[in-house]
C-alpha cells in the first residue's frame, strides 16, 4: 500500500528525483518503528521504550518536514532548514537518554 503510494508520487513527475522518493519511504519506515516501539512499552512499560519512539515519532515528522516545501511552495527554507536541525538533536538527544537511563 504505501510502496504503491510512493511509485504514484514517482510517476506523477512530483517526485521525479529517486532520493525525494527514497526519503518519503523512509519516513514511513519511521512511523512503522514507531508503531511497533509504542507496542513494546505497552508491553513491557519499559520507560526508555517511550523516549525511543518519541524519537522515531519525531524522525517522521522531520522526514515529512523535510518535504513541506512541496505542499507549501511560499515556505521559507531558512525556517525549514533550522527546524530540521533542531530536530535532529532532539532526536539524538532522545536516543542518548534512551541509552543511558536505568528503568
Amino acid at each position: 500500500m504505501i510502496i504503491n503510494f510512493v511509485m504514484q508520487l514517482a510517476q506523477d513527475n512530483q517526485y521525479a528525483d529517486l532520493s525525494e522518493v527514497f526519503s518519503i519511504v523512509v519516513g514511513f519506515f519511521a512511523i512503522l518503528l514507531l508503531i511497533i516501539s509504542l507496542r513494546a512499552y505497552r508491553r513491557t512499560r519499559m520507560k526508555r521504550m517511550l523516549l525511543v519512539s518519541s524519537a522515531f515519532g519525531l524522525f517522521a515528522v522531520k522526514t515529512f518536514a523535510y518535504h513541506l516545501d512541496i505542499f507549501i511552495p511560499d515556505i521559507e527554507s531558512q525556517g525549514i532548514e533550522f527546524i530540521l536541525t533542531a530536530l535532529d538533536l532532539l532526536i539524538l538527544l532522545l536516543f542518548f537518554l534512551a541509552v543511558v537511563r536505568r528503568d
